[in-house]
C-alpha cells in the first residue's frame, strides 16, 4: 500500500516534471547587466512592459556599475530590482534568463559558471528527490528501481543566456581568400582596427558560452546609431556575420525582449546566433518576431543558402 506521504511525493515529481507548471510555480527572473547603459535600460523597461501585457509575475534584476544613474534613469516598478553589477547579484538557487548587455566582459567568464552553479543545484535536487521517492517506494513495498531520465528536451525551468555581442567578431580572423570575397563586410573600420582586440574579446565570450552547455542566443548587432542618425524601423536578422549597416538602440532592444517572450512560452533554445540590423522606414512585423526567429539556423546545423536567402526575403514581406 501507498502511504500519503509517497502519494504526495510521486504527484509533486510528476507535477514539476511539467515545465508550463514550473514556470507558472516559479516566476520568471530576467537578469539584465548593464542596466544603465542605452540598450540595457529600453530591455529593462520593455521587460516590464512585458510583465504587465504577457507574462505576469516576473521579475527584473537590474544590474549596474552605477547605481545613482541607474535609478534615474529606470522607471520604478515593483517587480523590478536594482542591484550592483557583481556575481553576488546572480541568482544560484532558482532558474533565470542573463541578458548581458554590459561592456564589461572581465567578470562574463565567473558569471556563466555561476548559472552552471544553478544546473549542479537543480542535479542534486533531482537526485535527492529520486531517492526519497526510492525509500519511500521501498518501505510500501512496491519496486524502487527507478528508471533513469530520458528526456531530452529543454524545461522552461533551465537558466538561460542571452549575449550581447557584435557583428564582424569573426571577421579579423578570415582567410585572405574570404576577406576579398567579401570585401564590403570585412573592409570597414572596425574590421581593420580592432581596437583594443574588442571584436576578438566578444568572439571570445561567445565561444565561452557556447562550450557552457546552458541555452543562448547571441545576438550581434551592426553599428549603433541613435535615433536622431539612424531612425527606426524593422530589424532584419541574419546569419553567417556578413551584415554591415545601422541599428537603433530601441531596435536591438526589441529584438532581444521578443526573444524573451518567446522563450516565456514554454521552451529554449539550445544555440541560436544571428545578426541584426534596422531597415529604416519599415515598420516592425505586425505579429511579432516569433516567425522570424523560427526561421533561423541553430548554431552547429550549418547555414543552407536556400534556408538563409528564403529567411531573408520573408522578413522583407509587408506586415
Amino acid at each position: 500500500m501507498f502511504t500519503p506521504l509517497c502519494h504526495l511525493a510521486m504527484f509533486l515529481s510528476f507535477l514539476f516534471s511539467i515545465p508550463s507548471v514550473y514556470a507558472l510555480l516559479i516566476p520568471t527572473t530576467y537578469v539584465v547587466t548593464g542596466a544603465s547603459g542605452r540598450v540595457g535600460s529600453i530591455v529593462v523597461s520593455n521587460l516590464l512592459n512585458l510583465e504587465a501585457d504577457e507574462q505576469k509575475g516576473l521579475k527584473v534584476i537590474a544590474l549596474s556599475t552605477n547605481i545613482t544613474k541607474a535609478t534615474s534613469i529606470l522607471p520604478p516598478h515593483p517587480s523590478l530590482s536594482i542591484l550592483p553589477y557583481s556575481l553576488t547579484s546572480i541568482p544560484t538557487t532558482q532558474p533565470c534568463t542573463l541578458i548581458h548587455c554590459s561592456s564589461d566582459l572581465a567578470k562574463f567568464p565567473d558569471i556563466v559558471r555561476s548559472l552552471q552553479g544553478y544546473s549542479r543545484f537543480k542535479g542534486r535536487a533531482r537526485r535527492i528527490g529520486r531517492y526519497v521517492k526510492s525509500r519511500l517506494l521501498r518501505r510500501s513495498g512496491r519496486p524502487c528501481d527507478l528508471p533513469p531520465s530520458t528526456s531530452t528536451s529543454t524545461p522552461t525551468s533551465t537558466s538561460s543566456i542571452i549575449l550581447l555581442s557584435s557583428a564582424g567578431v569573426t571577421r579579423p580572423s578570415w582567410s585572405t581568400t574570404k576577406s576579398k570575397r567579401y570585401p564590403q563586410s570585412h573592409d570597414i573600420p572596425i574590421i581593420r582596427l580592432n581596437p583594443g582586440g574588442v571584436l576578438d574579446r566578444k568572439f571570445e565570450s561567445e565561444e565561452y558560452v557556447r562550450s557552457s552547455n546552458i541555452p543562448y542566443t547571441i545576438v550581434r548587432p551592426v553599428g549603433l546609431k541613435s535615433e536622431d542618425v539612424w531612425p527606426p524601423g524593422r530589424p532584419v536578422l541574419t546569419q553567417g556575420d556578413y551584415a554591415v549597416g545601422r541599428c537603433t538602440p530601441s531596435d536591438l532592444a526589441y529584438v532581444i525582449t521578443s526573444s524573451c517572450a518567446s522563450e516565456s512560452k514554454g521552451w529554449k533554445r539550445q544555440g541560436l546566433t544571428f545578426e541584426v540590423q534596422t531597415l529604416t522606414g519599415y515598420p516592425r512585423p505586425r505579429d511579432g518576431m516569433e516567425n522570424v526567429f523560427d526561421i533561423l539556423t541553430l548554431d552547429g546545423y550549418g547555414l543552407n543558402s536556400d534556408d538563409a536567402g528564403y529567411g531573408f526575403v520573408q522578413q522583407l514581406l509587408p506586415g
